[in-house]
């Protein structure tokens, strides 16, 4: 878009699934041979290459705790019980990307058990409003809501999974 109707640019970086779709309809992507990359399993799944996209850098979130100080869920029903009220550290999906892929993830959970389009609006609404009470701030962005849990003012976080290995690298934290 930046560009307009002359590309010149060779690579562009950082894309996401959310809006990959999109960035796909604009037609001014040119055919990549990926076909000498060794893929390691874990890192990809084949079915997401394209002709002209490849994904290459994951960040898995998590939600993260401090051992001892809560017991964590286990299931995404279980960040609807009231033992997390007002505990978990959370990103505004209008305005983070972790914030809009939590947003995805329960929207793709609840559709394994809606029927149809409409119900699955509904599923999504009524896990959000029983969720809320237990969210202690719904952050603009992610250093603001990691900030929150760094500084133990919510229990539970969520973040990059690579947060916890930063701590225990880094700040020799464990």
């Amino acid at each position: 878009e930046m560009e307009g109707d002359r590309p010149g640019a060779d690579v562009w970086l950082g894309f996401d699934g959310l809006t990959l779709n999109e960035i796909k309809g604009t037609g001014q992507w040119r055919p990549l041979d990926v076909s000498g990359i060794k893929w390691m399993d874990f890192s990809i799944k084949l079915s997401q290459l394209t002709e002209a996209f490849v994904p290459f850098d994951w960040a898995p979130l998590t939600f993260v705790y401090r051992e001892g100080e809560i017991t964590p869920p286990r299931s995404i029903e279980d960040l609807l019980s009231s033992r997390y009220r007002r505990q978990i550290a959370m990103m505004d999906p209008r305005t983070s990307l972790p914030g809009a892929v939590f947003l995805n993830w329960v929207a793709e959970t609840k559709s394994s058990y809606s029927g149809g389009r409409n119900r699955l609006e509904a599923d999504v609404r009524d896990f959000f409003v029983v969720f809320n009470p237990n969210v202690l701030s719904y952050s603009p962005g992610w250093s603001q809501a990691y900030g929150l849990f760094k500084r133990g003012q919510a229990k539970l976080a969520w973040t990059y999974l690579s947060s916890p290995v930063y701590h225990w690298r880094e700040e020799k934290d464990l």
